[in-house]
């Protein structure tokens, strides 16, 4: 995967996991000026998109790991301190 290039500012990789037919990278700003985010890549690496990530106790979410429970088709994200910020349906 080319991340790289799409992953701007001042991003900092945090995760990075496989979830059906996309792989997912979560990046936090490491200057806490933009919110984190969520970016999906598909099968040939190509950056489809990104989703950005806020939630109430922390403005700019510091996100951490991703998980992606195949079975269920959930994706859990972690924050700076381990504990799940975020748990959504993924397809």
């Amino acid at each position: 995967l080319y991340v790289y290039k799409h992953i701007k500012y001042d991003l900092r990789i945090q995760g990075y996991t496989k979830a059906g037919d996309y792989y997912l990278i979560t990046a936090y700003d490491h200057n806490h000026s933009l919110n984190s985010r969520v970016y999906i890549y598909d099968r040939t690496g190509k950056c489809i998109g990104y989703i950005e990530l806020q939630n109430k106790y922390d403005e700019n979410a510091h996100v951490g790991g991703v998980a992606y429970d195949e079975e269920n088709n959930i994706v859990f994200i972690t924050g700076e301190d381990g504990v799940v910020l975020f748990i959504w349906t993924f397809s």
